[in-house]
């Protein structure tokens, strides 16, 4: 591969005209002859049949085609002769680029210190535990006024 080489995504649709097989043979054609021109696959891509939004060339379905490849320059203009095949009702080649890894963000320091921070149990006195009881039952007590209030208002038993 020259230093002018660069990667591409095709997509095309294929006719209905095939059924799945030989969409898929089709496919690998189309493979063979770019690897044949000096081109590498880079991604094998898919062949998946779908509805089409409109009609093109009268046809409502159609078998979506996509690969990736690496490619000189020069070699896209044999790659569009190939695209003129008359299976093909649709077809683009786009320039890309390939994605960068991104490595997760570290943690500010104050999330690690947080996320690390656990509760230690305390020991409380028999005093402490006796007035948590009392609050407890309090709130519980509160609690059932409110519900026999809210029965009376709403009518229900």
């Amino acid at each position: 591969m020259e230093k002018d080489a660069q990667l591409y995504e095709i997509a095309y649709l294929i006719g209905p005209a095939l059924d799945e097989n030989e969409a898929r043979d089709f496919h690998q054609e189309i493979k063979n002859k770019i690897q044949e021109m000096g081109g590498f696959v880079d991604n094998d891509g898919f062949v998946i049949k779908r509805k089409l939004s409109y009609c093109i060339k009268k046809m409502r379905d159609a078998y979506v085609a996509s690969v990736r490849i690496l490619i000189q320059k020069s070699g896209v203009e044999k790659i569009k002769e190939i695209m003129r095949n008359k299976n093909i009702l649709r077809s683009l080649i786009l320039e890309t680029k390939r994605a960068q890894f991104r490595a997760p963000r570290a943690r500010k320091a104050s999330q690690k210190m947080h996320s690390q921070h656990t509760v230690q149990p305390t020991a409380i006195s028999a005093e402490e535990h006796s007035q948590i009881k009392k609050t407890a039952e309090t709130n519980r007590a509160h609690l059932e006024e409110i519900d026999k209030k809210l029965e009376e208002i709403l009518g229900t038993s």
